[in-house]
This record gives C-alpha cells, structure tokens and sequence, in this order.
C-alpha cells in the first residue's frame, strides 16, 4: 500500500506562546480546496482550539496554498511566519529526514495496520522531527491509498508503465521509488500540476 498521509504540524514556538498569551492568531495553511477532507480536518482542529482555548485562540484557515507551496510553508512553520499546517509528508522530508520513513512504498498492507503502526510511532518520530525540523505534529491524517492516473492507458502491471510521463512529489525517496520501478518521474510541485496536465507536460 502506498499510504498518502498527511501531517498538522505545528511551530514549536506558536505552541509556547500560545500557552501565556491572553488572544492568540494561528494561521493554518493547506493546499487543498474547500470541499477536501483535508480542510474538514483544518475546520474541526480550529474548532477544538476554539473550545479548549475557550476563545482565546483563534485559527485562521487558508486553503489551496494561498499563503505559499507546502514546500515554503514548511520551512515558514519552522520559523513561526505561519503556526500551523496540514503538509503532504513528501514536503517535510526536506526539513525533518526522519519522515522519509513514511514515504516507503508498500510501508502497510491496510488502513488499519497504518493506524496502528502510525499510532505507534508518532511519539518517538516526534522527537526526531523536533530535533530536526523545529516543528511538531500534533496528528497524521490519512488520506487513502495512493493512486496513479494518466490520460493514455489503464495501469495494471508495471509495464503499462513504460513511457508514460508521471508525476511525483519532488522527493528523493518517491522519485528513487518509481525510478527502480523502471518509471522516469518528473518531480513537481503540487501547485503546478493542474497547468502541467493541460499543457502535456
């Protein structure tokens, strides 16, 4: 199973302040639109901040990368720019190596052995992605299996593979995946796929 996971990760240093502060304004960033469960998650955690801040802490949402790429808005949560963030796994690789572990493909074999094996994990990946990356996830939202699509043929077997030009994610882990697949990837940010796919790229 090729797990496509997400992650609410927060700054270090909005956690700390949001602890003294009388009123307090996380802005979240993610890059899906308004009707994907990605937001439903960024719409329930602002209420919950709501309710145990009891007001005092207010989420501000911004969805479909309004405030920058995930890419950048990683690197803007590690330096408390922006508070929070719902990335891909792919675009905290960068910051935090350790996370490339869930980016194996074929890591688990079901939704739920990853909810077990992610639930497991959390906390002592945590530490690491603390020491490396100066953020935290509060949470990994699973969002289903990963699935490949093209507009030339349907992909059945690794064959149908061949000269077909896919899409991945700019890591280094998920392009070497699909290069030994025998697959030439073309690493690309998420915001640039839409246009890529009209013009052929």
């Amino acid at each position: 199973m090729l797990l496509k996971a997400g992650a609410l990760a927060l700054s270090l240093a909005a956690m700390a302040t949001s602890a003294m502060a009388q009123e307090y304004t996380i802005r979240l960033s993610h890059g899906d639109n308004e009707t994907n469960p990605t937001h439903v998650t960024a719409l329930t955690f602002a209420e919950k901040v709501d309710e145990y801040s009891q007001g005092r802490i207010k989420v501000q949402i911004y969805p479909s990368n309004q405030l920058g790429s995930e890419e950048e808005v990683v690197r803007a949560v590690r330096n408390n720019t922006i508070q929070a963030q719902i990335p891909a796994m792919a675009n905290v690789h960068p910051v935090a190596p350790s996370v490339g572990v869930l980016l194996l493909p074929y890591l688990f074999g079901s939704s739920e052995e990853a909810h077990a094996g992610l639930d497991a994990i959390l906390d002592p990946l945590n530490e690491r992605i603390t020491q490396e990356g100066g953020i935290r996830f509060l949470g990994i939202l699973e969002k289903g299996f990963r699935v490949l699509t093209n507009s030339r043929r349907p992909v059945e077997t690794l064959d149908d593979l061949k000269g077909l030009k896919i899409r991945v994610s700019p890591s280094e882990i998920v392009i070497a995946s699909f290069k030994s697949w025998g697959i030439d990837p073309i690493p690309m940010g998420w915001g640039e796929v839409f246009t890529a796919l009209q013009q052929g790229v």
